[in-house]
């Protein structure tokens, strides 16, 4: 589990699950754990090799694109 869907996990346990009823702390939590979620998603369903071995021209441009949402969401 990430610290992101650790920290989302207390959210729920304090606030419940009544997203209505989250503070803007909570929201953001929210937000990031959804956008790391997606991350992870995006490199799941993304070819990494080609047939010989190397790494294809899309997995590079996925990877660099995920470093740079990291990035912004550390800030």
């Amino acid at each position: 589990m990430t610290l992101s869907a650790a920290k989302l996990e207390i959210v729920i346990d304090l606030i419940g699950n009544d997203y209505s009823q989250y503070n803007d702390k909570s929201k953001k939590q929210t937000l990031l754990t959804l956008k790391i979620v997606l991350l992870i998603k995006t490199l799941l369903e993304t070819s990494i090799l080609t047939e010989s071995g190397d790494l294809t021209d899309s997995s590079e441009k996925v990877f660099k694109n995920i470093e740079s949402r990291i990035a912004v969401l550390e800030e």
